[in-house]
């Protein structure tokens, strides 16, 4: 078997950190389960094309120099503060997070 040129040393860790979120988080109050990790995209750009990402085609998307609604953002927080939810939160969604002018207020928010 011909060895990969590169290997995402982080695939093993994410998945390790899943794995244990899933069993450690509890179901909600009507037995449903909970997930272990939310992505936000906190904006509609990113500088790069990577082939893996609907990102890629720039054509059907377009960098979008705009944030995700403040307090939507703050709701959804709250939503999952509600559920007591102990999972993994990331900015690593389908953009750039380092983009956003503001991504100090939606750091403040999480804390």
């Amino acid at each position: 078997m011909k060895k990969p040129l590169y290997v995402d040393i982080n695939i093993k860790r994410l998945d390790d950190f899943v794995s244990h979120h899933t069993k450690i988080q509890k179901d909600l109050d009507d037995g449903t389960p909970v997930f272990a990790s939310v992505e936000f995209s906190i904006n509609w750009a990113c500088n790069r094309r990577c082939a893996f990402c609907p990102r890629f085609n720039e054509n059907d998307y377009p960098n979008l120099y705009k944030s995700l609604d403040i307090k939507v953002f703050k709701n959804i927080i709250i939503d999952l503060k509600n559920i007591e939810y102990r999972g993994r939160l990331s900015f690593s969604g389908f953009c750039e997070p380092l983009l956003t002018k503001n991504l100090n207020h939606y750091i403040e928010i999480i804390k």
